[in-house]
C-alpha cells in the first residue's frame, strides 16, 4: 500500500508539473516588428502583438492608440528613433500605456517583471492623463524615451515597484499652468493608495524600492522628478537620481518626501523655482497619510547623501518658497491633520559639495526640524536681483529648529547690493536650534550679518572667515535674544559695517575667545541689553577706546588683547 501511495504520488506530481509547463508562454527569442504605416491607428495590431509578449519593435513613423496599452511581464518594446506614437481625442481620458488590465489585483512589487521600454517618442497630445502609469512591478527600464505634451499632469508615475530605471529620457512639454502650486511631477514616484493611485489594485502601501532615475532632461514642466506624498512610517528606500539636467521649471526639480538610504547628486538645475526638497513630513498633511493597518516605525535617520549639484534658483512667478536645498522634519507629539502623532525630525542627511545661485528672494540652503546632519563644502553665491515669493530675503544658509548639525567649511557671497539683497545674512541660527557646530566657514559681502543666532544657545561658532557686510547695524557675528552658553571662538572677522562681534538681548553665558577682529566701523567686541560676555585672547585692532563697549546692563568679563 505504501508503495502504491508513493507511486501514485510521484505520477501526480509529474502530471501537475507536464500541466504548468503547457500552460505558461515561453518568452519568445526572436522580434515581431509591428506591420504599421505612416499615420495610421496602431491600437489594435499594438495590443495584439502586447499580449503575445516577448520583443516588439515599432518601426518610424507616427501613430495614433485610442486607449490604454496594456503591457505585461517579460515584455520588450523597441521604438525607432523617429517613431512617435500619440494619444488620439478619443483616448483622452486614459493613461497611453499600462502594466496589466484594470481588473487586475496584484499585490506587492509581483505582479509584473521584466520590462523594457526604449526609444522613440510618446506624445500625450495636450491632454490631462499621465503617459506611462505602472504598479505592483519590478525589473523595469525605460531607456532614451522622450516624453512630451501633456496637460496639467504627471508624464509618468510609478508606485509600489522595485527595481526601476529611468535612463537617459527626456520630459518637455506641459500645456496649462506651471504656476498654480499644484503638485505635478513630470515623473512621480507615488504611494499605493486608492486615493492617489487608483486603477491598481491591490492598495497595499507597497513603497517604490531601487529606483534610479539618471541622465535625463526634464525642461519647461512644472515640477522634476520626486515624491509629494507618502505614509507615515513607509519609506522609500534606494532611491537615485543623478546626472540629470533641469531647466526652466517655475517649481521644484527635485522632491524627495520620506526617502532613506537615497543619492541625489551631480544634477545640473538651471532656472528652477526650487532645487531639492528633502523632508520627512509634508507640510501639506492632506498628501502625507496614516497608514490603512494603523501600525508605523519611524526611521531614526534617513542615511541619505545630496551632493555635487549645481543649482541655480530663478523666480518663475511659483508661490512657493524659492530654495536652493530644503532638509525638513517635524516633531509632532499630538499630530497634525491626518498626520498620526509622531517625531518625523529629519536625521542623517549629508549636504556636501554643491554650487548654489540663488537669483531671488528666498533661501540658499536651509534646514528646518532637521537635526543631527552634516552641511559641508558648499559654495553659495546670492546674486539676488528679483523679489520672488517666500520667507526670507536671502540667506545663504538658515537653521530653524534644527539642532546637532555640523556647517562647517562652506562658502557663501553676496554679489549685489541693492534691491532685494539688503537683508541677506551668511548663516542663520534661528528658533531654539541648539548645539550646532559652525565651523570653518568663509563669509563674504553679506547687506546684513554674517552670522547670526537668534533664541538658539549652546552653539559653537568657530574659526570662520567673515570679511565685509554692508548694512549700517550689520555685523560679523551677532548672538541675540536669550542665546545662552554659544561659544564664539578662533574667528577672523574683518570690514564690518558696525560691530565685528556683538552679544545683546539678555544672552547669557556667551564666550568669546581667541578672534582677530579688524576693520569694523563702531566696536571690535560690543555688549549690549543685559547679555553677559566673557573674553580672553582676542586680537582687535582700532582705537582702545572702540575694541570693547557695554551699554544697556549688559557685561563684559576678562581681558583681551590688542595689536
Amino acid at each position: 500500500m505504501k508503495q502504491f501511495i508513493r507511486k501514485s504520488s510521484l505520477f501526480a506530481g509529474f502530471f501537475v508539473l507536464m500541466l504548468s509547463l503547457t500552460l505558461v508562454k515561453p518568452m519568445k527569442t526572436s522580434a515581431q516588428t509591428l506591420s504599421v504605416s505612416n499615420g495610421m491607428d496602431i491600437t489594435k495590431t499594438f495590443q495584439a502583438a502586447l499580449d503575445s509578449g516577448g520583443s516588439i519593435e515599432v518601426p518610424a513613423g507616427t501613430y495614433t492608440i485610442n486607449n490604454t496599452l496594456r503591457v505585461y511581464s517579460n515584455t520588450k518594446i523597441t521604438l525607432d528613433k523617429n517613431a512617435v506614437i500619440r494619444r488620439s481625442p478619443k483616448g483622452k481620458n486614459y493613461s497611453m500605456l499600462r502594466f496589466g488590465s484594470y481588473e487586475d489585483r496584484k499585490s506587492g512589487y509581483s505582479g509584473f517583471q521584466n520590462i523594457t521600454i526604449s526609444g522613440g517618442v510618446w506624445d500625450g497630445a495636450n491632454y490631462s492623463n499621465p503617459i506611462f502609469r505602472f504598479g505592483h512591478a519590478e525589473n523595469v527600464t525605460v531607456q532614451g524615451v522622450t516624453f512630451q505634451n501633456v496637460k496639467e499632469s504627471h508624464f509618468a508615475e510609478i508606485a509600489a515597484c522595485r527595481n526601476v530605471t529611468f535612463n537617459g529620457c527626456v520630459f518637455t512639454g506641459l500645456n496649462g499652468s506651471k504656476t498654480s502650486g499644484e503638485n505635478r511631477e513630470a515623473l512621480q514616484i507615488d504611494v499605493m493608495r486608492q486615493e492617489h493611485f487608483n486603477q491598481y489594485a491591490e492598495y497595499d502601501e507597497t513603497p517604490c524600492a531601487n529606483i534610479t532615475v539618471q541622465n535625463c532632461t526634464f525642461d519647461g514642466v512644472q515640477r522634476g522628478v520626486g515624491s509629494h506624498s507618502a505614509v507615515a512610517g513607509s519609506y522609500f528606500s534606494g532611491v537615485k537620481i543623478i546626472n540629470n539636467t533641469f531647466k526652466n521649471i517655475p517649481g521644484y526639480a527635485i522632491i524627495a518626501t520620506n526617502y532613506v538610504n537615497a543619492t541625489i547628486s551631480g544634477n545640473n538645475i538651471e532656472d528652477c523655482g526650487a532645487g531639492i526638497i528633502f523632508r520627512s513630513a509634508n507640510k501639506d498633511d492632506k498628501a502625507y497619510y496614516k497608514p490603512n493597518n494603523g501600525s508605523m516605525t519611524i526611521q531614526s535617520s534617513a542615511n541619505s547623501v545630496i551632493e555635487k549639484n549645481t543649482i541655480k534658483v530663478k523666480y518663475l512667478g511659483y508661490p512657493n518658497m524659492a530654495v536652493g536645498i530644503s532638509l525638513f522634519g517635524a516633531n509632532l507629539p499630538n499630530g497634525s491633520g491626518s498626520v498620526p502623532a509622531g517625531d518625523y525630525t529629519l536625521r542623517g542627511v549629508s549636504v556636501l559639495n554643491n554650487n548654489i545661485t540663488l537669483t531671488c528672494r528666498g533661501l540658499a540652503l536651509c534646514l528646518e526640524g532637521a537635526d543631527k546632519n552634516t552641511v559641508s563644502g558648499n559654495k553659495i553665491v546670492c546674486n539676488i536681483k528679483t523679489k520672488g515669493k517666500g520667507d526670507g530675503t536671502g540667506d545663504g544658509i538658515r537653521l530653524t529648529s534644527s539642532c546637532n548639525n555640523t556647517i562647517k567649511k562652506n562658502t557663501i557671497v553676496n554679489k549685489v547690493w541693492s534691491g532685494q539683497g539688503k537683508e541677506m545674512n551668511g548663516i542663520s541660527v534661528l528658533e531654539s536650534s541648539e548645539g550646532n557646530k559652525i565651523i570653518s566657514n568663509k563669509i563674504s559681502d553679506t547687506s546684513m550679518h554674517g552670522i547670526t543666532l537668534k533664541e538658539s544657545g549652546n552653539n559653537t561658532v568657530k574659526s570662520n572667515k567673515i570679511s565685509k557686510t554692508r548694512k549700517a547695524d550689520s555685523v560679523g557675528i551677532l548672538v541675540a535674544e536669550r542665546s545662552d552658553n554659544v561659544t564664539v571662538q578662533g574667528n577672523t572677522v574683518a570690514n564690518t559695517k558696525s560691530d565685528g562681534i556683538r552679544a545683546s538681548t539678555s544672552s547669557k553665558n556667551v564666550r568669546m575667545v581667541s578672534n582677530k577682529i579688524s576693520g569694523y566701523g563702531r566696536y571690535g567686541l560690543f555688549s549690549s541689553n543685559n547679555a553677559t560676555v566673557t573674553a580672553s585672547k582676542n586680537k582687535i585692532s582700532g582705537d582702545k577706546k572702540t575694541q570693547m563697549r557695554c551699554s544697556g546692563g549688559a557685561k563684559i568679563n576678562g581681558k583681551t588683547s590688542v595689536n
